[in-house]
This record gives structure tokens, sequence and C-alpha cells, in this order.
């Protein structure tokens, strides 16, 4: 049997080293080149610049292949895509942000080959200068048109796309982001070690963040809201974990707030269940969103939820059940609902415990694999 091989581009934001850190977009495409069935399928990955996770696609046997167009929309960037397509026998282009969509809907029509457009957010939630949007509405509808298929990670952003782009149903996949449910809850971890390495008092409660540090993750709603939730009760840490431009930035807020001995500047990390096992409290302030994959692994190891209701977030976190979803852009509340998970263990305990459950229902790496893997053979007739 033919191998089915999927070239999977990704942008970046630089050509170089970056401060963005990892989003979600290169973990789902990590979980695919690790979980496909390779005697099916093949994956490639493409990339526009550099990233954290280049070594681990590597270590998983995934070719990359560096692609860096010069402006937004590059002739000789789609004249090296399409000649890397041929010389190297791709049978199904994916991509991952606006620029690469418009591009590879042009490479599309030079090569036949099927195209996938992955939307993580929806457009309009994903600009907020209205001539910037119009401009990109523009651009997206031609990508849109000449996709084989759009798929979307949540059914808010596949409503978004039937309503305001014009999209056609049949044309829209929704396939919500997956985890693997193994790493969470089947080994022990000594929380008070972890606690300990990174200079926490034993005693003190821990609330989280994982996301990057870049301005649409809300993180200066974040630190606004410890320092409320700290004139309530001192013993709290509020862990920011990941990397970005913005390191500097909240730094100096949490200085400013006075509350920079209750945060911790935790940086990138590789072993995501460590850092969540000694969370009593995720939360997540973000301004828009897709599907926090984020999210999906703090419910998956039994913590309570308080987020801000954008994109997806809704589908994930059952308001008063598995957390409490607050509006974007509000601290207060933010607070408010931290401090009531604070002081009733029992809610917290009970939330987490639901949330967990409805993971491992509705967002396994198991279902998410199997929706990617029909997709492919569907659209190579493989099927």
């Amino acid at each position: 049997m033919t191998k089915i091989h999927i070239l999977q581009l990704l942008g970046s934001a630089t050509g170089k080293k970056s401060t963005r850190g990892v989003g979600g977009a290169e973990v789902l495409v990590l979980q695919l080149a690790k979980n496909l069935d390779k005697k099916r399928f093949i994956v490639s990955v493409g990339y526009s610049g550099w990233s954290p996770l280049i070594s681990e696609f590597r270590n998983v046997g995934v070719a990359i292949y560096y692609l860096r167009p010069n402006t937004k929309y590059d002739i000789s960037f789609v004249m090296h895509l399409t000649n890397l397509i041929k010389r190297k026998g791709i049978d199904i282009l994916q991509t991952h942000g606006l620029r690469l969509d418009f591009l590879s809907s042009v490479v599309s029509k030079l090569v036949k080959i099927p195209v996938i457009i992955t939307r993580h957010v929806a457009i309009s939630d994903h600009l907020e200068n209205n001539l910037r949007k119009k401009v990109y509405s523009f651009f997206d509808r031609y990508s849109l048109s000449y996709a084989h298929r759009v798929v979307t990670v949540t059914r808010a952003v596949a409503d978004d796309l039937i309503s305001n782009q014009g999209i056609k149903p049949s044309k829209v996949s929704v396939i919500y982001n997956g985890v693997d449910l193994n790493k969470f809850g089947s080994n022990f971890i000594d929380i008070d070690a972890i606690k300990t390495e990174l200079g926490l008092k034993r005693d003190y409660s821990v609330v989280g963040m994982v996301a990057q540090l870049v301005d649409f993750k809300g993180y200066p709603f974040f630190l606004k809201a410890a320092s409320l939730v700290l004139k309530n009760n001192p013993k709290v840490y509020f862990l920011v974990v990941g990397k970005g431009p913005l390191q500097n930035e909240l730094k100096n807020q949490a200085e400013r707030l006075g509350i920079q001995n209750n945060v911790v500047f935790v940086g990138f990390c590789k072993d995501i269940t460590k850092i969540l096992s000694i969370m009593d409290i995720f939360t997540l302030s973000s301004l828009r969103e897709g599907l926090p994959i984020s999210m999906i692994e703090a419910m998956a190891a039994g913590k309570p939820v308080v987020a801000t209701h954008v994109g997806g977030v809704p589908e994930l976190v059952r308001d008063g059940v598995t957390g409490f979803i607050v509006l974007p852009r509000d601290s207060e509340a933010l607070a408010e609902k931290i401090i009531e998970l604070l002081n009733n263990k029992d809610k917290a305990e009970k939330m987490g415990t639901t949330g967990r459950k409805f993971v491992r229902e509705k967002f396994s790496l198991e279902r998410m694999i199997q929706e990617y893997e029909s997709l492919y053979l569907q659209l190579t007739h493989n099927q």
C-alpha cells in the first residue's frame, strides 16, 4: 500500500530563534506526526522559521523543510513550495495560518493536490483592526474557495466561517483537539519535590496559566487578578508557564503590582504533567482562542478551570460544572472565581473530577487521530 505523504505548513514569527514560544498548531502537528499510522502516512513539516519543537519533530523522524516568505504574498515562496511538493511526492498540503492558507491555495492550482486549511481561531477574532480585517477577509475568501476541506478545532470557528465567510457547511469539518489521556493520573508524581524545585512553599496554593506570552493571551489581566486574589489570601503562588516576547513587560507589571514574590515565571515546559500536578486551579485569561490544548490537558489532570468566554472555551468548560467562565478583560471576575475555588476545596475537587470525565469522553487523542486519518484517506480516495 502506497503511503500518503502529508506536508504540514507552520508559520513562525522569525527566521531565527524567537521568544514567541509554542502554539497550539505546532502541538497539534507534533501529535499527528507521532500518532498517525506509520504504515499508511508520512508527515513532513514546512516551517517559515525556528521553533522549540523542531528537535522533537526530528526525534520522531519528521523531515523539516524551511520555507520563508520574504513578503506576505511572496511568489518565490510559491515556486519553492511547488518544487518541494513535486520533488518529495507530497499528496496532501495542510496549512496553519492565514498567510500560508493563501499561498498554499495558489500552489494547489499548480500541483493539483488536496489542500486542507486548518482554522484554529475565527478571523473575526484574529484581527481587531477593521481595515486589516477587510483585506485579510478578501484574501481569505480566495483561500477558502480553493481549499478542498477546511478543518476547524471548534464548532464556534466553523459557525463563523459558515455565517461570515459564506463557506458551505459540507466543506467544513470540526475536529476537536485531543490529548494523550494516558499521561495524566497514571504515574505517581512527587508534588512536594516539584514545589521545592521551583522554590515554592509547600503550604501555598498554586494557580497557573499555560500559554505563550503574547498579547492575545491576556496575561496582564491574569496578573491584575492575581493581585486582587493576594489581597484576600496572601498564601497563593501564580505560575506563568510559557515563553514569549512579553516576558520582561509582564515581570515589570508584577513588580509594579507588588506581587513579584508570588508570581513565578516557569518558562517553556516540556513535561506539562509535572507542572499541572502542583496546580490547584488552572486559569486562562485569553482575549481570543481556538480550543486551547493546555486547558484540555489541565482538565485531563483533574483541575478546575477559570477561563474567559472566547472561541471554543465554552465548548470545553461547562460554567459552574467543570469550572467558571468570565468575560475577557475582567480581572475582578477572574479573581472572584479563583477566590471562590480557593475557599471551597470540595467544589474545586468536584469540578476537577467532572472535567476529567468530560475530557476523557470527548477529547481523547485516539479520537482525534482517527478523524484526521479518515479525512486524509477520503481526500486521496483511499478509503
